[in-house]
């Protein structure tokens, strides 16, 4: 054990401030992605709700003249889109996280294209399967296939802007 811990405290202090930033960040991320997870049916779908009754007022000019029924007919046509999108934008974040921490010049383009894509992808599977255990919420592949578009997503946008700004200070 003693030998494990020694390894771990060699491989951080050798880590650039970079790479130490981005996998505190991408930890914190993925603990606010299971608290999210982690809420009861009823309550992730409030907070959706609320967050389409912010997208009505701030796209619909007069929204706060609509009836009350109007409204919820309008929030409820927005809450699945919406739903999808915080997937795949959580997800996208993780892994421009993750490709921060992970990324290196040195490293071959696969490596810091495949590692943060596939932690990424993991995560979002177990944290589907963790869904499964909260009431009224289950776990869904097709949120998972969201997921995982996003964590590409956010790999090759890291990934870019990466090579850009090592460009950058390279040159």
């Amino acid at each position: 054990m003693k030998k494990l811990l020694d390894k771990i405290k060699s491989v951080i202090m050798y880590m650039s401030l970079r790479k130490k930033i981005f996998w505190v960040l991408a930890l914190i991320w993925m603990i606010i992605i299971f608290s999210l997870s982690g809420q009861k049916g009823e309550e992730s779908a409030g907070l959706s709700h609320d967050i389409c009754r912010v997208i009505g007022f701030v796209t619909q000019y007069d929204f706060d003249k609509w009836t009350e029924d109007a409204q919820e007919r309008y929030i409820e046509k927005l809450q699945y889109p919406v739903r999808k999108a915080a997937h795949f934008t959580e997800y996208m974040i993780l892994a421009g996280l993750l490709t921060g921490a992970w990324y290196d010049e040195n490293k071959k383009r696969l490596s810091g294209f495949a590692v943060p894509a596939l932690i990424g992808i993991i995560y979002a599977a177990t944290d589907e399967f963790h869904q499964t255990f909260i009431s009224g919420r289950g776990g869904m592949v097709k949120d998972v296939m969201i997921d995982s578009c996003g964590v590409i997503a956010g790999v090759l946008i890291m990934s870019g802007i990466l090579r850009l700004i090592i460009k950058y200070l390279n040159d």
